[in-house]
């Protein structure tokens, strides 16, 4: 059984969440851009990769944040929705 965070350590997570989920947003626009700009096909196949990669990490981060924010209290099975709920399955 994990101990609960102290109010200090909510107030670091956050600190550093908020700075990762700043770093993918200008990532994210960053591709974008480029996208636009750069014509090779196989770079642009690239990027696009990438581009759906940060957007589900930054989708995985704004859930961990939510749930940091709000101090909820998390189950595993809140934990797996987190982290899998934008990956694709391929079947």
């Amino acid at each position: 059984m994990s101990k609960p965070l102290t109010e200090e350590e909510y107030v670091s997570l956050d600190d550093v969440i908020n700075e990762y989920i700043t770093l993918e947003a200008r990532m994210i626009n960053t591709i974008r851009r480029l996208l636009v700009e750069i014509k090779d096909k196989r770079i642009t196949y690239i990027l696009k990769y990438i581009h759906d990669d940060e957007i589900r990490h930054h989708a995985l981060l704004k859930g961990i944040h939510r749930v940091i924010a709000n101090r909820e209290v998390v189950t595993e099975f809140d934990w797996m929705d987190i982290a899998w709920k934008d990956v694709p399955f391929f079947y």
